[in-house]
């Protein structure tokens, strides 16, 4: 009998406790009323609500809040409520919140571009750039002509700067090196075309290597290359999210100082180079780790003809 009376009371609290869910639930949708309603009018508790948010709005912006997120919790499906939470929020400098509120409302508006494109402004804002590319990119084909036109802008930005068709650099690098009592000065020179979009590169180029502490003769002493060298190179770039290239130059060089041989040699160098230069800006895809430091690393490893070896 005990057994019986138990079973009784467990349904008993089971039924009771699916009850007053469905009847909060019923509560809720009841009050979810909004302009235009017949019961949307002063007493109803929605409505008095949105009267204070808009009396408070401009001079208690915490307040105003406050009573956004209660009305989030008492009619969830106003997308009203979360586009007011998302501007007010973005007010308060709270763009994180606003990203929370604003993805809620494209929850209930899944179309309408000018919410997402607003959500990809305030990743944007909030550095988490990744995210916002995404977004963009997918707006960048809206059929609001508008918002296609800033994705498309926004994309390129966060791309880093299109790659020119052709480019040219001049690399100087003088240096004292005390254990020699020696002035180094490298100079290389090079103009050439960009392929695929900057990832494999053609070129022509200008070497000068000199030194103030090498000299030739019988019994020549050699610090640096003291030549100068002129050619054409390639190089290629395998993976576009790791800064190492494979190159290769050919060309001929003149020593300046007699080294004993010809001063006319044929010059083949190869290799592979890695590094990542300063304060370069590489398009948010590329970026893989340190991004917010600063960092930089080179290495090279080369095979030089002219030379017979190896560095």
């Amino acid at each position: 009998m005990n057994n019986s009376k138990n079973k009784l009371l467990s349904h008993t609290l089971l039924l009771l406790g699916l009850i007053v869910p469905v009847q909060q639930v019923l509560s809720a949708e009841s009050d979810f009323v909004k302009e235009g309603d017949a019961a949307y009018k002063p007493g109803n508790s929605i409505y008095d609500r949105w009267d204070k948010f808009y009396k408070i709005e401009q001079s208690q912006p915490i307040e105003a809040e406050k009573i956004l997120l209660e009305l989030g919790q008492l009619t969830p499906q106003d997308i009203k409520v979360w586009k007011s939470l998302t501007y007010l929020q973005i007010r308060l400098n709270k763009h994180n919140e606003a990203i929370q509120s604003v993805r809620k409302a494209e929850q209930l508006a899944p179309e309408d571009d000018q919410l997402k494109l607003q959500e990809a402004y305030l990743l944007n804002q909030q550095k988490r750039n990744k995210e916002a590319l995404v977004i963009f990119k997918n707006l960048s084909t809206s059929s609001d002509a508008e918002i296609a036109a800033k994705s498309q802008q926004a994309v390129q930005n966060l791309s880093g700067s299109s790659v020119p068709s052709t480019f040219k650099d001049v690399y100087f690098a003088p240096s004292y090196e005390s254990r020699y009592d020696d002035f180094i000065f490298p100079l290389k020179m090079r103009y050439g075309k960009n392929l695929d979009g900057g990832r494999a590169q053609v070129y022509g180029f200008v070497n000068l290597n000199r030194d103030t502490k090498s000299k030739g003769g019988v019994r020549p002493e050699i610090i640096d290359e003291n030549a100068v060298t002129i050619g054409l190179g390639a190089n290629y770039q395998p993976w576009q999210s790791i800064p190492i290239r494979a190159y290769l130059e050919v060309g001929g060089s003149y020593d300046l100082i007699d080294r004993n041989r010809d001063k006319f040699r044929e010059s083949v160098v190869g290799g592979v180079t890695g590094y990542q230069e300063w304060y370069a800006n590489p398009a948010i895809e590329q970026r893989t780790i340190w991004n917010d430091y600063f960092t930089d690393l080179y290495g090279n490893v080369a095979s030089y003809s002219r030379e017979d070896g190896k560095t």
